[in-house]
């Protein structure tokens, strides 16, 4: 589960003290809204997710447009199978954020409406419109931008659309070096190629 915070180390042994110190602060200042947006990331890295999102709808009772809480809030949410709440919050923060930094959390609202159990096809309507506008942001031909397109578009069954957003992904790992993801891509290309090529043919007959 990835949250946002100002600590870089995730180690377990770390998370301990740091959170000590988190509760100091707030002890000094029960508003301290990085304390307690820190303190919610350390329970999430503990295995408290309950805890971490009642610190998390904290921060946002005092700050409710802070970015890293609603996109922390929404991660806790999604991890915790609540997947209404979280893709409400992810909307919340996508509307509040200046676009050119939204990219990430349209991908990760997309990847949880493609990941739903009962997904339906507004949920892949709306994952589709997320990953095109996450590819015309000025960074829209990462990786994982045009993963999460080509599995958009095979989703909703548009298959040689998906065939290109993966070529392209593709290529993106080969210029990155990523062997695991290179390898995962083939074979997804490889599938959504078959797919597009079958789609074709009963499109002739």
């Amino acid at each position: 589960m990835r949250t946002t915070t100002s600590e870089t180390s995730s180690s377990s042994a770390a998370t301990s003290p740091r959170r000590e110190h988190y509760e100091a602060a707030l002890r000094l200042d029960g508003r301290n809204v990085q304390a307690l947006n820190n303190l919610g990331v350390a329970e999430v890295r503990a295995g408290h997710v309950e805890r971490a999102i009642e610190t998390f709808r904290r921060v946002l009772a005092i700050d409710p447009k802070s970015r890293s809480a609603l996109a922390n809030l929404a991660t806790a949410l999604g991890g915790a199978g609540q997947d209404d709440e979280a893709i409400a919050v992810w909307k919340q923060l996508i509307a509040i954020a200046p676009e050119p930094e939204s990219s990430g959390s349209m991908l990760a609202l997309a990847r949880l409406l493609l990941a739903r159990d009962r997904r339906t096809d507004q949920d892949v309507r709306e994952a589709v419109t997320l990953a095109e506008r996450a590819q015309r942001l000025p960074d829209g031909a990462r990786l994982d931008v045009l993963d999460v397109m080509a599995t958009a578009y095979a989703a909703a069954g548009r298959y040689a659309q998906a065939a290109e957003a993966a070529q392209r992904a593709l290529a993106a790992a080969e210029q990155g070096g990523l062997a695991t993801e290179r390898a995962i891509l083939e074979r997804r290309l490889s599938e959504y190629r078959h797919r597009a090529d079958a789609q074709q043919r009963e499109s002739r007959n």
